[in-house]
């Protein structure tokens, strides 16, 4: 799988998540062909030829049962979910866990990646994980220069 994102075109770099929303974001209606198709300010694709993670493996991973065991402002996020090889062959995974804050005090980026775990598993095995999010990396630096999670 690959461990970067890989442009369709030069005008796309840099071409990353880890960034802060613009006025126009990227969504379904800029995709959409029809009677604002000049208003866009798009003159290629907007997708990336080839996204961070994509690519074949040998085996089929199924993401089931996510859900988070406790959420603490001071003690960070545990989360738990079971990653289940739907396969015929053994095959390893990670398991990555993102943030969002479009509310926060001061921007933020779309996306940012606060942990992940790689699990091997053998053909049609099934485990349950538990992935802790340390609660400085939910912490952003706020206007006063302390870095602090938003409660």
């Amino acid at each position: 799988r690959l461990p970067i994102t890989i442009p369709r075109h030069g005008g796309q770099i840099p071409i990353f998540h880890d960034h802060t929303p613009t006025g126009r974001p990227l969504g379904e209606y800029h995709r959409q062909p029809g009677a604002h198709g000049g208003r866009r300010y798009l003159d290629c694709a907007g997708a990336p030829k080839w996204r961070f993670g994509e690519g074949h493996g040998y085996t089929a991973f199924a993401l089931r049962e996510a859900r988070v065991l406790s959420a603490h402002a001071e003690a960070g996020v545990r989360l738990s979910c079971t990653v289940a090889n739907a396969g015929v062959r053994a095959g390893e995974t990670v398991v990555q866990v993102y943030v969002a804050d479009p509310v926060a005090e001061l921007s933020q980026p779309v996306r940012r990646l606060v942990a992940f775990m790689r699990v091997s598993l053998d053909a049609g095995a099934s485990r349950e994980l538990q992935i802790g999010v340390e609660a400085r990396a939910l912490a952003y630096c706020h206007r006063d220069g302390a870095r602090r999670v938003d409660a």
